[in-house]
C-alpha cells in the first residue's frame, strides 16, 4: 500500500511540476562560426558608413546612424584614423537573433587617395543565445589603389566563449 502511495505522489508530483529540461549548447564550431557571421554583417554596416568618406569628415564625440538598435559614437579622429566606440542594444541580425554588446573600432585610412585600410575589433563583446564571447577581428584592403574596400586577410581570434555560464575558452592574454 505504501509502495503504490509513494509511485502515486511521485507521479503527481512529476505532472504538477513543469520540466524544464536541458538544451543541449551548439557545438563550439557553430558558436563561432555565427559571431564570425555577426561580425562580418557589423563590419559592413560600418563600412558602408565610412567608405567614400575622409576621417575630417567624423568629428569627435559625435554620434554616427549605423542601424536600428546600434549606438556609435566617434572617440577620437584623426588624419589616418577613426576611434568608434558602439554599443548594440538587442540589435536584430540576420538570421533573426538579438545581439547585444560592445565594440572598439578602429579604422585605419591609407593618405594618397584617402580611402579606408583597415577595420580593427579590439575588444569586441556580444551577447546572444545564452552566449558571451569576447573577440578581437581585423579586416585589411586588399587593394590600395581602389578606392572602394575589398575584405582581404580576415583574422578572428575568440579570447573568452561562455555559454550557459559554463567557460568554454578563455585566453591568457586577458591576464594582467
Amino acid at each position: 500500500m505504501k509502495k503504490k502511495f509513494v509511485m502515486a505522489l511521485l507521479l503527481v508530483i512529476l505532472m504538477t511540476v513543469p520540466f524544464t529540461g536541458c538544451e543541449a549548447a551548439p557545438p563550439l564550431s557553430a558558436i563561432v562560426s555565427t559571431t564570425k557571421g555577426y561580425n562580418d554583417e557589423i563590419i559592413a554596416l560600418i563600412v558602408s558608413h565610412v567608405v567614400g568618406q575622409t576621417p575630417a569628415d567624423f568629428t569627435a564625440d559625435s554620434a554616427i546612424e549605423i542601424d536600428e538598435r546600434i549606438n556609435c559614437i566617434v572617440d577620437y579622429t584623426d588624419t589616418s584614423v577613426i576611434n568608434l566606440s558602439m554599443t548594440l542594444d538587442d540589435w536584430v541580425a540576420s538570421d533573426g537573433t538579438e545581439v547585444s554588446g560592445t565594440l572598439d573600432i578602429y579604422i585605419d585610412y591609407y593618405t594618397s587617395p584617402v580611402h579606408v585600410s583597415r577595420v580593427r575589433m579590439r575588444p569586441a563583446m556580444l551577447y546572444f543565445d545564452r552566449t558571451s564571447i569576447n573577440f578581437e577581428t581585423e579586416i585589411y584592403d586588399g587593394d590600395a589603389d581602389d578606392v572602394a574596400f575589398t575584405s582581404e586577410n580576415h583574422s578572428f581570434l575568440c579570447l573568452s566563449l561562455i555559454v550557459d555560464g559554463d567557460t568554454l575558452i578563455t585566453s591568457m592574454n586577458q591576464l594582467k
